[in-house]
């Protein structure tokens, strides 16, 4: 089975729940054994210390370093 995420799809305006989202679908990948593919994947790329990048993105990338 594969999930597939568009990064759209799990953020939210509330802090801390954009990671909430996140990790909740890696839990449910986990318990049904699924491969994740997450869609717009690149827009994370970006450098990490980005200035016009918000908090809520940085916290993102965070999550997904420390899911995996």
């Amino acid at each position: 089975m594969m999930i597939v995420l568009g990064l759209g799809t799990i953020f939210s305006s509330k802090l801390g729940e954009t990671s909430k989202n996140l990790a909740k679908i890696f839990r449910k990948a986990a318990q049904e054994d699924c491969i994740i593919f997450i869609d717009e994947f690149d827009s994370l790329g970006k450098v990490r210390d980005y200035s016009q990048d918000h908090g809520e993105m940085k916290r993102l990338v965070n999550t997904i370093f420390t899911a995996v």
